[in-house]
C-alpha cells in the first residue's frame, strides 16, 4: 500500500449536499490504490465524452466500453496498464453522456493533452462521427471555475498523499447519483478495469 491511513475525500458539491452512490465511490477508490500499487507515479484523468446532438445514440454502453477498451490499449507499455472507469448520465438530453476517468503511469505519459487528443480520436472513430467536439477536458467547470487535472501522484515524494486525496476528490465526481438511470432499466451505469484482487 503506498498510503497508510489513506483518506478518500468526496466531492459532495458546492454546498456538500450532493447525493453520491457508495457501490461506485468503492470500486473507483480501488481502482485508485490499484493503481497507486502499480506505478511509482500515476497520472489521474478525468475527462467527458458526447455523442453529436444530430444523431441518436445506440441504447446500450457499446461504444464507450469499445472506446475505452482502445485506448487502455493504446498506452498499455511494458509491464504496465492502465485503469479506466466511466458512468453514463443523461439528464434532458435524448442521448447519454459519460463521464471518464483514465489512471496511467506518469513516467510513461504525462501530458493530459496528448491523451485528451487520442481519446476524443477513439470516441469519433468508434461512433463513426465527422466533427471534433465530443471530449470535455474537465480543467473548467460549468461555471467556468478552474479545476485541476492531470494530477500526477508520486508515492515516493512528500506530496504524494496530498496528491492521492485531491485525485480522489476529482474522480468522485463520478460517484454522483444526479442523472443516473433509473434502477433496473437494464443498462449500467458504470464499466471499469477489472479489480485484481
Amino acid at each position: 500500500m503506498p498510503f497508510e491511513n489513506r483518506q478518500y475525500p468526496v466531492n459532495k458539491g458546492k454546498f456538500g449536499n450532493l447525493k453520491t452512490i457508495d457501490s461506485i465511490g468503492k470500486s473507483l477508490s480501488a481502482l485508485l490504490d490499484q493503481a497507486c500499487e502499480q506505478n511509482d507515479k500515476t497520472m489521474v484523468l478525468r475527462f467527458d465524452l458526447h455523442y453529436p446532438q444530430d444523431r441518436d445514440a445506440p441504447g446500450d454502453n457499446k461504444d464507450i466500453s469499445r472506446a475505452m477498451a482502445k485506448l487502455k490499449q493504446k498506452y498499455k507499455r511494458d509491464s504496465t496498464s492502465p485503469e479506466y472507469a466511466w458512468v453514463r448520465e443523461q439528464k434532458t438530453s435524448p442521448n447519454p453522456h459519460y463521464h471518464c476517468v483514465l489512471l496511467v503511469d506518469a513516467e510513461q505519459v504525462n501530458t493530459p493533452k496528448a491523451v485528451f487528443e487520442d481519446a476524443e480520436q477513439l470516441w469519433i472513430s468508434t461512433i463513426g462521427a465527422n466533427r471534433t467536439g465530443l471530449l470535455h477536458d474537465c480543467f473548467r467547470g460549468k461555471c467556468g471555475k478552474a479545476h485541476e487535472n492531470g494530477i500526477i501522484i508520486d508515492k515516493h515524494a512528500p506530496d504524494g498523499r496530498t496528491c492521492f486525496e485531491k485525485a480522489r476528490h476529482q474522480i468522485s465526481y463520478l460517484e454522483k447519483e444526479a442523472d443516473k438511470a433509473p434502477p433496473k432499466d437494464g443498462l449500467r451505469d458504470i464499466g471499469m478495469s477489472r479489480i485484481r484482487k
